[in-house]
């Protein structure tokens, strides 16, 4: 294959395989074997070749498209480089299908410009096989990927390719267009503008051949800039080729044969036996230009040897006619030789320009081909216009009538748009008295609410205030009495201590009526504010329970009006009571956060949690849900098995 078809299958796999939907690892491990198979591409084909066809086995597997594709990328690169180059059309075609599946899934700039890369390589195999049509097609479509991609690299190498395939069909004209594109494409930003040596180089070899020197020599310069640079050194041969053949057509021949030998020794060094017969054919040439008829011969002569092995007939046949030319300059002793060696070119010419025939035929096919799609373009075109033309007819006859269809719809819009105005009024009308229905509905409910609210709280204030002042004094003045007929009395023993039991069991009694009556209406919530009340409660809990109770508090310095005070302290203590009685916590945190006009209340436990969406809520629940509801605010419940609760509400302080 050509060097660009077989720099872009490196580019292809060098970016190839990321993992879409599939496990990284196994991805990961189609792209080493793939990257492998490609070390080995030229040391151990047979290895390389396993190794692709694993990859491709574990992309089918796994369903995984771009691997399929890349792997058919790589089978058809190794049938290229023996030369199979039939087999490797078929193979990138397979990844062509293959890319072009997972493109329509996933139509990703990425995906595209593998496609360029792949369209690339069977216009490269095409050209090998002398299908210059069929690989003009395929060069045609990588470069619609590439341009949709703006990929000028990859364009770039396309229209060189595109210049060699207009160049063996004879086009010069189109060959030299195609070179002056590439060479267009210096002002877009390139990745690789060593890139640009193979366009300078073709066309001064064309100019040269085309006897247009000056111009020639003017792309030479720019080819030996482009040389400066370091990445340009892989091109070395063909700069150093281009170089002789320009001092050689110059008439130059010492500096030609200095370059030829730089271009040969390159060669060598990259094992191209093709193009070491090649540059040996130069070097003959020039050599005997130069009257050195020793080296010349042995030059001629070794690169007659590997033409024969490279079953080239075109470089057999001009080798051939140099060394019969050298034999005659050598003067009439070595005519013989020069006729044996003509009558051996003669030979090769007869079977060559069979060779020749039956290409010109297929260029004239190609030509033939082409000439009919551009008729066929043309008549297409032709066709397109008259029915333009009718179309115009049409729509002129055509606008009278939508003329006067659009007064009528005019009229009709008009009227229906008023027929709307009316219907959306109506509309909105209901619907303003439907808001007015549902805020007296809600503001009933809230009224209801903060009634009840108001009810309970003045029950609990007097049943405190009862149970303190009544039961409670009447305690007192029971243990009172009881004090005094103990000291009065000698009683025994065993009495002795039942009734310091039972005095001791009034006074549990007494200060348990005097916690449930601060419960009720606790008095430093009256007096201090609901900082203090809450303090109190938390300590009180921490202190008589196996809890641990942390209190909080962030901005209430001020305190809030007194009806949000007593909600908000029997929002908590409902929630603390939750906490001990069902969750089974060690620890709470209380947290009351204001904010401006916003307050924040947050009561989190560690206790055993319960779903939310799998547990009706209870009375304690609908109580705080309630309160919540008459503070127009918001309540959210996190909570889950074995994770613990936490309760969060959020409302607006409202203005005194």
């Amino acid at each position: 294959m050509p060097p660009f078809a077989v720099f872009l299958c490196l580019l292809l796999l060098a970016g190839f395989l990321p993992a879409r939907g599939q496990s990284a690892a196994v991805t990961e491990q189609v792209r080493q074997l793939l990257q492998s198979s490609q070390a080995l591409l030229r040391t151990d084909s047979a290895q390389a070749a396993r190794l692709v066809r694993q990859a491709l086995a574990r992309s089918r597997a796994l369903g995984f498209t771009e691997g399929i594709g890349g792997s058919y990328v790589m089978l058809g690169q190794l049938q290229a480089e023996h030369g199979h180059y039939a087999a490797a059309v078929a193979l990138f075609q397979q990844a062509e299908q293959q890319l072009a599946a997972a493109y329509r899934a996933h139509p990703t700039p990425r995906l595209r410009y593998y496609l360029g890369l792949v369209a690339n390589n069977i216009g490269s195999a095409e050209w090998e096989q002398d299908h210059a049509l069929p690989s003009m097609v395929a060069y045609l479509r990588a470069a619609d990927h590439f341009t949709a991609t703006r990929n000028y690299d990859g364009l770039l190498v396309l229209y060189c390719n595109l210049a060699d395939c207009a160049g063996d069909l004879g086009q010069r004209p189109q060959q030299l267009a195609y070179l002056q594109r590439a060479l267009a494409l210096q002002t877009q930003p390139l990745h690789h503008p060593e890139q640009l040596l193979p366009p300078y180089t073709s066309l001064v070899q064309l100019l040269v051949a085309q006897r247009r020197t000056a111009e020639a020599g003017h792309y030479l310069e720019q080819a030996r800039l482009v040389m400066a640079q370091p990445e340009a050194e892989r091109y070395r041969a063909l700069y150093e080729r281009t170089r002789g053949i320009y001092f050689f057509k110059t008439n130059r021949y010492p500096q030609a044969q200095v370059s030829f030998r730089r271009a040969l020794a390159d060669v060598r060094r990259q094992g191209n036996a093709k193009d070491e017969a090649g540059l040996l054919l130069e070097l003959g040439r020039t050599s005997r230009r130069l009257g050195h008829y020793a080296a010349a011969d042995a030059a001629l002569r070794q690169g007659l040897r590997l033409a024969r092995a490279q079953q080239s007939l075109s470089v057999q046949t001009q080798v051939l006619a140099e060394l019969a030319a050298l034999e005659e300059a050598r003067g009439p002793q070595h005519a013989p030789a020069a006729l044996a060696y003509f009558k051996q070119m003669k030979a090769l010419e007869d079977q060559l320009a069979g060779e020749e025939t039956k290409r010109s035929i297929l260029q004239l096919e190609a030509r033939y081909q082409t000439r009919q799609q551009q008729q066929q373009i043309a008549v297409l075109r032709a066709q397109r216009q008259t029915q333009q033309q009718e179309l115009h007819r049409r729509a002129t006859l055509n606008y009278a009538a939508l003329a006067l269809l659009a007064v009528l719809l005019g009229a009709l819009a008009l009227g229906y748009a008023a027929l709307r105005a009316r219907q959306k009024l109506a509309a909105q009308q209901q619907a303003s008295q439907a808001r007015k229905i549902e805020e007296l509905e809600q503001e009933r409910q809230r009224l209801a609410t903060e009634a009840m609210l108001r009810g309970q709280d003045d029950e609990r204030r007097r049943l405190a205030r009862d149970l303190h002042d009544g039961l409670g004094g009447m305690l007192s003045t029971v243990k009172y009495y009881l004090g005094t007929v103990r000291a009065g009395l000698a009683l025994p023993e065993a009495s002795a201590q039942l009734f310091a039991r039972a005095l001791h069991h009034l006074d549990g009694a007494t200060g348990e009526l005097r916690r449930v009556a601060r419960d009720m209406m606790p008095e430093a919530l009256q007096q201090f504010g609901l900082v203090a009340a809450l303090q109190d409660v938390c300590d009180a809990l921490s202190h008589g329970q196996d809890l641990r109770v942390q209190f909080q508090t962030y901005g209430l310095a001020e305190r809030l009006p007194q009806r949000i005070e007593v909600v908000v302290y029997r929002l908590v203590q409902e929630l603390l009571h939750n906490a001990l009685k069902h969750a089974q916590a060690s620890q709470v945190i209380v947290q009351l956060v204001r904010t401006g006009a916003q307050m924040q209340v947050v009561v989190e436990d560690d206790g055993r949690g319960f779903d939310p969406a799998a547990t009706s809520r209870g009375v304690g629940l609908h109580s705080i849900q309630a309160r919540v509801d008459y503070l127009r605010g918001t309540l959210d419940l996190h909570s889950s098995p074995g994770q613990g609760t936490t309760a969060t509400i959020d409302f607006s302080i409202p203005e005194a």
